[in-house]
């Protein structure tokens, strides 16, 4: 912890009280009478902690809150604990990090099982799959949704969450401004045809098409003195004559042209959608993202900078979009954002009179599950030197809610067989039914393996635990699994008749596996669990390599 933190059991802010549940009752009546801003834990365990005027609490626990002035309703409490009386309730902010606003205080939540870096390394694996799953939105928290590639849409709530995210990635390639820069730094100029009339004596040469303009009547013919070529060809009763003006035409870089013209529309249309839901979202009194909010106004001033620009300023409205432009296409910058754009607008269509139903969201347990997926699917990938196919995942959805569709056959990665691999799927929660000699199961993540005959051969069961254990006496980061999680893939390994394996991946340190025949190490007979944390390259080449030795042997 660093030095400027402190740990504390009650703190007072504004008109509340935040205290740990398990407060010596005379030491909290002494604390509110006392008028002090905190009272320091007495065994320095950091379950508030104080920075400054930063307060964090931890996800999952649970905390009394109380009101002095009973200001407290039922909905003050919506999705962050519980309403008691209008003097007290439970806070608990349940899988999920971030930064909440409670009764006009700002409180950070953070975990204990993902830090900050682990938690963006998570989220940015799923997006980079499925972009914006998972993104619904107003809880007490941020969070992350799928969208649908097939339908239009027009302005609509998963609008605003897809420009979000590429707002806020941090992969440069994505991110909305990044690429934004790259355009105002290298814009692209096409070439462009300027025709202009000029005195005679001010044109360098006199066109073909100069000429044809002179014949056609368009320019005053003059009397002169010279006596030349085209004087005498223009001569009229004896009198030499000479156009007054002459057209003259010249090819010069511009800025102004469709695929600059674009890049100013989708900016302004951005910046509308942001700003239409900025006063959405203002104007609800359960709205709890004041992260969000800040970081949208944030977003907004800056493009308005943007569009001030002066290469902005020297571009004109759009007339139309240029699809099969080679610039859009192709080009950094102007391709990342029209890809964006393309997205946008396969999104499904979706009533804005439904703005008061975003209440869901996803949670860390449900997003851990599907980065397991994705990550365990890329290593099989590795393995196999395949790129993950095309196969379109199949998604549950609500009006603002949309998640991976579980207990199916509809998603999974297929990968052919070759010289030193069977051929296999990795499925996402599908159902064994006929597959069990008892009840049903449905585990995460199955390895399926097949024979020769592309029969179904063997089984290995890989389950995502969003949970971890302290080990004694080790660091703050060295955690176990669950024992109870080991339990359940005995469960998965005897139910499942064709189970060989069953393993938990979990966001801990500790790897352990409890084999059925040791003199087969390789095949992975047996359970356990594995470490599978977000941002560890060490834990992701464990399991890769276990599983290249597993395939490698398996007889198929």
């Amino acid at each position: 912890m660093m030095s400027t933190e402190k740990c504390v059991s009650a703190i007072r802010c504004n008109d509340l009280i935040i205290y740990v549940p398990n407060l010596d009752e005379h030491k909290l009546e002494q604390f509110i009478e006392s008028k002090d801003d905190y009272l320091l834990s007495e065994d320095g365990i950091a379950d508030i902690i104080l920075d400054g005027t930063s307060i964090t609490l931890y996800e999952w626990k649970k905390y009394r809150v109380i009101s002095p002035s009973n200001s407290f309703i039922p909905k003050d409490f919506l999705d962050c604990g519980e309403y008691i009386s209008s003097s007290i309730g439970t806070l608990r902010f349940e899988n999920c990090m971030g930064t909440a606003k409670f009764k006009g205080v700002l409180l950070q939540v953070i975990s204990k099982k993902l830090n900050e870096l682990e938690y963006n390394c998570l989220l940015d694996t799923v997006n980079s799959f499925i972009a914006n799953l998972s993104f619904d939105f107003n809880r007490s928290t941020n969070m992350q949704v799928i969208r649908n590639r097939n339908q239009k849409t027009d302005v609509d709530y998963h609008i605003f969450l897809l420009i979000y995210q590429a707002m806020r990635t941090e992969k440069r390639a994505n991110n909305l401004f990044s690429n934004l820069s790259i355009i105002t730094s290298m814009p692209f100029r096409s070439l462009e045809g300027i025709t202009d009339y000029v005195g005679i004596e001010d044109a360098s040469e006199i066109s073909d098409s100069a000429i044809v303009d002179v014949l056609s009547g368009n320019s005053v013919l003059v009397p002169t003195r010279k006596n030349c070529k085209l004087s005498q060809k223009f001569s009229k009763n004896g009198i030499n004559m000479l156009p007054k003006d002459v057209l003259i035409e010249d090819i010069t870089e511009t800025l102004d042209n469709p695929e600059n013209r674009f890049v100013k529309y989708f900016i302004v249309w951005i910046k509308d959608i942001l700003c239409k839901y900025m006063d959405i979202f203002e104007h609800k009194d359960d709205f709890r993202n004041y992260e969000m909010l800040a970081f949208v106004e944030a977003c907004i001033k800056k493009l308005k900078m943007i569009l001030q620009q002066t290469f902005f300023v020297n571009v004109g409205e759009i007339n139309y979009i240029p699809l099969n432009s080679t610039v859009l296409n192709g080009r950094d910058g102007y391709r990342q954002l029209f890809q964006l754009f393309i997205s946008i607008k396969s999104l499904p269509e979706i009533s804005d009179e439904k703005v008061e139903e975003m209440i869901e969201n996803k949670s860390l347990d449900v997003l851990y599950e599907n980065y397991c997926y994705f990550q365990f699917s890329s290593i099989i990938s590795s393995i196999y030197g395949e790129k993950l196919n095309k196969k379109k995942l199949h998604v549950e959805k609500t009006i603002f809610s949309k998640t991976l569709e579980k207990k199916s056959y509809s998603n999974y990665y297929e990968f052919s067989r070759n010289a030193s691999y069977p051929q296999l799927r990795v499925h996402y929660n599908i159902d064994y039914v006929k597959e069990c000699y008892s009840k049903h199961f449905d585990p995460d993540i199955s390895l399926e393996i097949y024979d020769k005959n592309d029969e179904l051969k063997y089984i290995y069961v890989f389950d995502a635990k969003f949970r971890s254990i302290n080990l004694k006496g080790g660091e703050p980061e060295d955690k176990t699994f669950n024992n109870d999680d080991i339990t359940k893939m005995h469960a998965y390994k005897d139910a499942i008749i064709l189970a060989k394996g069953a393993y938990v991946l979990y966001p801990g340190s500790e790897k352990e596996i409890y084999l059925e025949d040791k003199t087969k190490a390789d095949q992975l007979v047996g359970v356990g669990a594995f470490p599978f944390r977000p941002g560890h390259d060490e834990d992701t080449s464990d399991l890769l390599n276990c599983l290249a030795d597993l395939l490698s042997k398996v007889n198929c």
